[in-house]
């Protein structure tokens, strides 16, 4: 596609436009002294009159040698703007075309990935909480998806382990854990203490501990109490001091 020029005349026209500038500047320069019509209002009116239809008159020749000069640009540009509006036509229908194509690529890459969760008879959270839209771009493959999808299930249970440790409490926690998915900071072990920082999973045990009004509990304060709740449990041993507690401070009795 390539715009050919057949016939170019840039810039070229003939008019006798300096000498009506030439017979306009004479004409006006008969006004530089306006005290001759001092007393003569009516006269002063009339030669005003005669200015400024002379100024509209040309005004208008000046619009029309514009058109004539124009039109040709006009009628290309015109011409162009079909041009343009036929390619972005097809341009369009090739869009729809191409769309739906991948929507239904993506739906039925979402079926099999669907189709293979069910395999894992996996029902602690929804299959949508575990989907990842960059699973539909083209270069993730299923086998890639497929081991992506077990280390997530896999995640959870072991997660789920470790929440279900807390005394007492465990079952606020997972619920909030399998909301969010958020295990927060917690760390495991034989001798290890469990922290869930998020005062969310801590208020019902603050609750049932007598303490109701949360504010100004800091996040020390949920730790240091948490720590006391464990330790009181036997989750801890001598060997393990609870590392909760910041240096320089006494534990909480």
């Amino acid at each position: 596609l390539e715009l050919k020029i057949i016939e170019e005349q840039v810039g070229f026209i003939t008019t006798n436009a300096k000498d009506l500038l030439a017979m306009a500047k004479e004409k006006c320069a008969e006004y530089a002294d306006v005290s001759r019509f001092i007393g003569h209002e009516d006269y002063a009116k009339k030669e005003r009159a005669a200015l400024n239809n002379a100024e509209k008159k040309a005004a208008s020749m000046a619009s029309e040698v514009t058109k004539r000069w124009n039109a040709p640009l006009e009628e290309f540009a015109a011409t162009m703007k079909e041009v343009r509006t036929a390619f972005k036509g097809a341009s369009q229908a090739l869009d729809v075309g191409i769309k739906d194509a991948e929507k239904k690529e993506a739906d039925k890459k979402t079926a099999d990935i669907r189709a293979y969760f069910d395999t894992k008879k996996f029902d602690l959270v929804p299959f949508d909480q575990l989907f990842n839209d960059r699973w539909l771009l083209k270069g993730s493959k299923m086998k890639d998806i497929e081991k992506e999808l077990d280390e997530k299930i896999d995640k959870i249970y072991s997660e789920i382990q470790v929440l279900e440790r807390i005394p007492d409490h465990g079952t606020a926690a997972k619920a909030f854990y399998l909301e969010h998915l958020d295990i927060g900071t917690a760390s495991t072990g034989p001798d290890s203490v469990i922290v869930i920082f998020d005062l969310v999973i801590v208020f019902s045990s603050l609750y049932n501990h007598g303490i109701s009004d949360l504010t100004g509990v800091s996040r020390y304060h949920v730790k240091s109490f948490l720590c006391m709740v464990f330790e009181g449990n036997g989750q801890t041993n001598q060997r393990t001091p609870c590392k909760m507690i910041p240096q320089g401070h006494a534990r909480p009795r």
